[in-house]
Formats: structure tokens, sequence, C-alpha cells
């Protein structure tokens, strides 16, 4: 009987460690398989992409021609780089964003005479917008054509390779980038790495620090004291803050004034963008309410609080 225990035990040793080799291969034949699915999808999805681009470039955004021409009629500045104007009115109506990337890229066609410091911002922007709507192969085009031009852009680099689930390209990216060089930017790809461009253009984090103006009353410091109790954030008056309702950057702000020449006029609006947060009010209830809002639908992702990015407010938005 010690003779078979003794002969036993190491078969089953044997047999234990060849069925865990066979485990192990099946899981990596598995993930390999998976791999191999995940990138014939992707393939797919790029030749599928540039079959239907064709058809987009001719019909880019379902405009009839009358309504499509006074966009391409516009200057540069007009088009790209005023608010409320050009492909960003387009987009605002709402659109999908990748119609106002097809709308930049018939502009481009139509203007072939741009100056290369704005030819770049629009094919970033187009960039932008196609990986916004979900159109990854799309949007590399434009990060390709940006990158033809100058291989050494740190930024397309960085965002191709998010695009492209490439984690090693990205990081390499980063570590290429001189200090002040969109790092903010590259940085916040690196937190989501994983996730849709659309969401996290959607989402921007939260400023460290509240501050409000000289002078403010208990009701409204106690509105800035309850905003920095949900976020964890320390409170300052900004002796600081400009003239003439200039705001401070870098912070939540949060003031207290009337809406134009209407003194009627009662609500609040929130402007939550990269670097700074606005919530200004016409009364201290109206800030109050604000605040309450802002810190409901704000989320915490990663360990990191984020608010939705853009335009907030108790106003009726005329269309």
């Amino acid at each position: 009987m010690a003779r078979f225990k003794r002969s036993i035990i190491p078969a089953v040793v044997v047999v234990g460690f060849a069925a865990s080799l066979w485990l192990f291969y099946q899981a990596r034949a598995s993930l390999r398989d998976r791999d191999e699915q995940v990138q014939r999808l992707r393939e797919g999805l790029a030749h599928l992409e540039l079959e239907v681009a064709p058809l987009s470039s001719r019909q880019p955004i379902g405009l009839p021609p009358d309504e499509l021409e006074p966009y391409l009629s516009l200057p540069y500045k007009e088009f790209d780089a005023t608010p409320g104007s050009g492909h960003r009115r387009f987009r605002d109506q709402p659109r999908d964003p990748a119609q106002a990337g097809a709308l930049i890229e018939v502009y481009l066609e139509r203007h072939t005479d741009l100056p290369l410091s704005q030819w770049t911002n629009l094919q970033g922007h187009a960039a932008q917008l196609f990986a916004m709507g979900g159109m990854n192969q799309r949007a590399i085009t434009h990060l390709d054509r940006l990158l033809a031009q100058n291989p050494n852009d740190n930024w397309a680099n960085a965002t191709k390779a998010f695009l492209l689930f490439d984690r090693e390209g990205l990081l390499a990216a980063r570590r290429r980038m001189a200090n002040g060089e969109a790092t903010d930017l590259v940085d916040y790809l690196i937190d989501h790495f994983g996730e849709s461009y659309l969401d996290i253009s959607r989402w921007t984090p939260i400023c460290s620090t509240v501050k409000l103006p000289a002078g403010a009353s208990v009701s409204h410091r106690a509105a800035a004291d309850q905003l920095a109790l949900a976020f964890g954030l320390p409170v300052s008056v900004a002796h600081e803050a400009p003239a003439e309702g200039g705001i401070p950057s870098n912070c939540i702000w949060l003031d207290v004034r009337p809406m134009g020449g209407t003194p009627d006029l009662a609500g609040y609006i929130i402007l939550h963008a990269t670097k700074s947060t606005v919530i200004t009010a016409t009364d201290e209830q109206r800030l109050a309410a604000a605040v309450k809002r802002f810190i409901e639908s704000s989320r915490q992702h990663n360990g990191k609080y984020q608010a939705p990015f853009g335009l907030v407010t108790s106003f009726e938005l005329a269309r």
C-alpha cells in the first residue's frame, strides 16, 4: 500500500500539472481567438467606414445646396474660430458630431488655399468630431494627414494611439511631450484609456478649488461651502479677481449678478470647461439651485470627480 501511495502521488502531481498546462493553453488560445476576432471586427468597421466615406462626402450632412452653401462660403474665422458660427453652430443644432466633421471635410475641399495653420486646425477638429461620432477610422484619416505634415505632432500621435487602443503608443507620445504642450489633454486620455472618445469628451474634471468674490454674503458663502463639501475642495476669496465682471481662472467660480439690463430676469448659468467652471446666478436662491444641480449632475470616475462639459442653465435656450 505504501508503495502504491508513493507511486500514485507523483502521478497525480504530473496529471495535475498537465491539466494546468492544458487549461493555460486553452486560455491563451481563447484570448488569442478573442483578439483575432476583435481585430477582424475593427478591420470590418474600418472597411465599412471607408466604403461609406465617399457617399457621405458627396452628401455629408443631408442639407440641400441652398442651406449648405452659406456654411461653405464663410471665411475661416467665422467657420472654425467663432463660437456659435460655422461648423460649431451646425453641430450645436444639435447634430451627430460626425456630421459636423463631414461638413469640415467639404469645407476643406472648397478652400484648398488655406494657410497651413488653419488647415491644421480644421483637420484636428474634424478628427475630434469623427471620433466623438464613433467613426474612429475616419478620425484617424485626418490624424494621419496631420502626421504627414508633422510626424512629431504629439497630440495627433497620442489621439491616434488612444483610438487604436495602443497604450504603449499613447505613453510614448506623452513621454515626448514638453511641459505645456497639451499634456493635460494627453494625461486625460491616459486616465481614460479604453473608453469611448465620445464619453470622455462629454465629461471633464472638476477644478481643484472653489472661489468667490470679496464681500460675498452669508448665503453666497454657504453655497460655496456646500459645493466644496460635496467634492472635498478648499474655498477661498478671490481678492485678485479682475474688475468689470471678470473671473479668475482654474477654479469653480461662484458669483451673483444681474443678467444684462433686465433686472426682473431670474435664473442661473453654469459653464463647465476644461480649466474653469463659472456658476453665476441673478440671486442667492438661484445660486443655491445652481450649486445643487451641478453637484447632482456630476459623477465620480476612477476616483476623480467630473461634470458634464458645456453649458447648463435654467433659462430657455432659443433656437
